[in-house]
């Protein structure tokens, strides 16, 4: 009789260790499941944030050439003025 409680107490005790050892394989789980969609989100915002940027400074570089081709038709056009009033002179 008391090998039969022992032997009852034995499998209560590993159907235990068995039932809190998968609640923690599936925390576990969880958890890895967590970080990589966490990382997969952060990896993907760095990859939109890093393309926008490469969109902002390409815009900023067309910005300035047309700033400087404005600078220079100003300056064409100045200087036509001036030999136009040059030539009203003589």
């Amino acid at each position: 009789m008391a090998v039969e409680a022992e032997n009852k107490r034995y499998r209560d005790l590993m159907f235990t260790a068995d039932h809190v050892l998968e609640m923690e394989q599936r925390k576990k789980k969880i958890l890895r499941d967590a970080i990589l969609t966490e990382r997969h989100s952060r990896d993907r915002l760095e990859d939109f944030s890093r393309a926008r940027e490469v969109a902002f400074r390409q815009e900023i570089q067309e910005w300035q050439k047309k700033a400087k081709d404005y600078k220079l038709r100003g300056d064409h056009l100045d200087a036509k003025v001036l030999e136009l009033e040059d030539r009203l002179e003589r």
